[in-house]
């Protein structure tokens, strides 16, 4: 029980399918967190001036597809980084492997296989395909703002 309220790891797991970001954090006592090595991609993020950090992630319990305000840690050295991050397949480039890729809003540099830590803090929105590549770095930079506003 917390603060009168059942908590289960049932309850937890529904608030994450439903993106309930702030529900889980009050069950859990912690954010919805992923760990993983960073993993070379396609480098269309960097071509379209939003470059990332890739990792595979395919846990039991996932998130809905979509776009989150994340705090990412190299676990190496505890530096912390605020970026945005997309969960998903990204439809409008026909994949279809889920992937985590995270755009940090402060330049650094990480080599894969760099392990990291990547807290998932506030849903934006949900995944979308986009009619073109200029159609989604609009979205982007959107997305980009609301995630340094909830910062």
């Amino acid at each position: 029980m917390k603060d009168g309220r059942r908590v289960s790891s049932s309850e937890m797991r529904k608030a994450i399918k439903r993106a309930d970001l702030a529900d889980f954090r009050q069950m859990k006592g912690s954010h919805y967190t992923c760990v993983g090595n960073v993993k070379g991609g396609k480098k269309l993020g960097r071509k379209i001036g939003f470059p990332t950090l890739n990792l595979s992630w395919n846990t039991d319990c996932k998130l809905p597809f979509g776009v989150y305000a994340v705090e990412l840690t190299r676990v190496k050295t505890g530096e912390k980084f605020n970026g945005v991050a997309s969960y998903g397949t990204s439809p409008t480039i026909s994949e279809t492997e889920p992937l985590l890729e995270v755009h940090l809003f402060k330049k650094v540099s990480f080599g894969a296989p760099s392990k990291v830590s990547v807290k998932i803090k506030h849903f934006i929105r949900a995944q979308k395909k986009f009619a073109s590549i200029e159609e989604l770095k609009t979205q982007i930079k959107n997305d980009v703002e609301v995630a340094r506003k909830f910062f």
